[in-house]
Protein backbone atom coordinates (compact mmCIF):
# COMPACT_ATOMS: atom_id res chain seq x y z
CA UNK A 1 0.00 0.00 0.00
CA UNK A 2 2.52 2.10 0.93
CA UNK A 3 4.19 1.57 -2.44
CA UNK A 4 1.24 2.07 -4.08
CA UNK A 5 0.83 6.30 -2.34
CA UNK A 6 4.69 6.62 -2.82
CA UNK A 7 3.84 5.62 -7.27
CA UNK A 8 0.87 8.23 -6.91
CA UNK A 9 2.61 10.71 -4.93
CA UNK A 10 5.40 10.86 -7.91
CA UNK A 11 3.07 10.74 -10.74
CA UNK A 12 1.27 13.58 -9.23
CA UNK A 13 4.51 15.77 -8.79
CA UNK A 14 5.63 14.76 -12.43
CA UNK A 15 2.50 15.55 -14.20
CA UNK A 16 2.01 18.70 -12.02
CA UNK A 17 5.53 19.47 -13.05
CA UNK A 18 5.50 18.18 -16.30
CA UNK A 19 2.21 19.97 -17.24
CA UNK A 20 3.71 22.98 -17.29
CA UNK A 21 5.94 22.31 -20.44
CA UNK A 22 3.43 20.43 -22.59
CA UNK A 23 5.49 19.98 -25.82
CA UNK A 24 8.11 18.51 -24.17
CA UNK A 25 6.15 16.28 -22.36
CA UNK A 26 3.68 14.93 -25.38
CA UNK A 27 6.57 14.22 -27.87
CA UNK A 28 8.04 12.21 -24.51
CA UNK A 29 4.86 10.44 -23.41
CA UNK A 30 2.81 8.95 -26.39
CA UNK A 31 -0.74 8.84 -25.88
CA UNK A 32 -2.61 5.42 -25.60
CA UNK A 33 -3.44 4.05 -28.81
CA UNK A 34 -6.98 3.41 -27.51
CA UNK A 35 -7.79 7.01 -26.43
CA UNK A 36 -10.18 9.01 -28.14
CA UNK A 37 -9.41 12.07 -26.49
CA UNK A 38 -7.55 14.96 -28.65
CA UNK A 39 -6.18 18.65 -27.98
CA UNK A 40 -8.27 20.39 -30.92
CA UNK A 41 -6.85 24.02 -29.40
CA UNK A 42 -3.58 23.64 -28.30
CA UNK A 43 -3.99 27.37 -27.45
CA UNK A 44 -6.71 26.64 -25.29
CA UNK A 45 -5.02 23.63 -23.10
CA UNK A 46 -1.54 25.92 -22.84
CA UNK A 47 -4.11 28.97 -20.87
CA UNK A 48 -6.42 25.80 -19.10
CA UNK A 49 -2.87 24.89 -17.87
CA UNK A 50 -1.61 27.93 -16.90
CA UNK A 51 -5.00 28.39 -14.63
CA UNK A 52 -4.76 25.37 -12.70
CA UNK A 53 -1.33 25.48 -10.27
CA UNK A 54 0.94 22.40 -9.71
CA UNK A 55 -0.32 22.01 -5.95
CA UNK A 56 -4.25 22.06 -7.72
CA UNK A 57 -3.08 19.38 -9.99
CA UNK A 58 -1.80 17.22 -7.49
CA UNK A 59 -4.87 17.21 -5.36
CA UNK A 60 -6.57 16.40 -8.26
CA UNK A 61 -4.66 13.72 -9.60
CA UNK A 62 -3.89 12.63 -6.02
CA UNK A 63 -7.72 11.33 -5.87
CA UNK A 64 -8.44 10.08 -9.32
CA UNK A 65 -5.68 7.67 -9.02
CA UNK A 66 -6.37 6.66 -5.46
CA UNK A 67 -8.09 3.46 -5.55
CA UNK A 68 -9.89 4.37 -2.01
CA UNK A 69 -9.33 8.03 -1.72
CA UNK A 70 -11.53 10.25 0.38
CA UNK A 71 -12.53 13.28 -1.94
CA UNK A 72 -10.13 16.24 -0.26
CA UNK A 73 -9.66 19.27 -2.58
CA UNK A 74 -9.10 22.19 -1.47
CA UNK A 75 -11.46 25.48 -1.22
CA UNK A 76 -8.34 27.14 -3.49
CA UNK A 77 -8.00 24.74 -5.89
CA UNK A 78 -11.81 24.34 -6.26
CA UNK A 79 -12.09 27.86 -6.99
CA UNK A 80 -9.44 27.62 -9.74
CA UNK A 81 -10.94 24.59 -11.30
CA UNK A 82 -14.44 26.77 -11.26
CA UNK A 83 -12.80 30.06 -12.57
CA UNK A 84 -11.00 27.37 -15.13
CA UNK A 85 -14.38 26.28 -16.55
CA UNK A 86 -15.41 22.99 -16.92
CA UNK A 87 -14.10 22.41 -20.65
CA UNK A 88 -10.38 23.04 -19.10
CA UNK A 89 -11.45 20.52 -16.42
CA UNK A 90 -12.24 18.03 -18.93
CA UNK A 91 -9.05 18.82 -21.80
CA UNK A 92 -6.86 18.44 -18.59
CA UNK A 93 -8.37 15.35 -17.15
CA UNK A 94 -8.50 14.10 -20.81
CA UNK A 95 -4.91 14.75 -21.52
CA UNK A 96 -3.64 12.83 -18.34
CA UNK A 97 -5.38 9.83 -18.71
CA UNK A 98 -4.77 9.98 -22.58
CA UNK A 99 -0.98 8.75 -21.36
CA UNK A 100 -0.30 4.81 -22.04
CA UNK A 101 1.30 4.86 -18.61
CA UNK A 102 -2.39 5.45 -17.12
CA UNK A 103 -5.28 4.06 -19.34
CA UNK A 104 -5.63 1.51 -16.87
CA UNK A 105 -7.29 4.30 -14.29
CA UNK A 106 -9.62 6.09 -17.42
CA UNK A 107 -12.57 4.46 -16.75
CA UNK A 108 -12.75 4.99 -12.45
CA UNK A 109 -10.85 8.58 -13.29
CA UNK A 110 -13.19 9.68 -15.04
CA UNK A 111 -16.13 9.15 -13.01
CA UNK A 112 -14.08 10.41 -10.38
CA UNK A 113 -13.24 13.46 -12.21
CA UNK A 114 -16.96 14.33 -12.51
CA UNK A 115 -17.23 14.07 -8.65
CA UNK A 116 -14.27 16.68 -7.94
CA UNK A 117 -15.99 19.07 -10.43
CA UNK A 118 -19.43 18.56 -9.21
CA UNK A 119 -17.99 19.02 -5.20
CA UNK A 120 -16.35 22.04 -6.14
CA UNK A 121 -19.44 23.02 -7.63
CA UNK A 122 -21.89 22.15 -4.69
CA UNK A 123 -19.21 24.04 -1.71
CA UNK A 124 -17.64 26.71 -3.92
CA UNK A 125 -19.60 27.61 -7.10
CA UNK A 126 -21.89 30.68 -5.16
CA UNK A 127 -18.30 31.69 -3.87
CA UNK A 128 -17.05 31.53 -7.26
CA UNK A 129 -20.51 33.37 -8.87
CA UNK A 130 -20.08 30.72 -11.56
CA UNK A 131 -23.29 29.74 -13.22
CA UNK A 132 -24.05 26.04 -11.17
CA UNK A 133 -23.66 23.53 -13.63
CA UNK A 134 -23.38 19.90 -12.47
CA UNK A 135 -21.13 17.35 -14.39
CA UNK A 136 -23.58 14.51 -15.02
Amino acid sequence: MAKLDCSITFLALFFAAGLLFVPALSEDIAPSPKSEHHIVDEEFFQTCVQKVNGRCSIEVLGYLLAPKNQLNVSRDCCLKIIESGIDCHHILVDVVLSMRQLEAYEPVAHSKSKEVWNYCITNYGKEAHAPISLDK
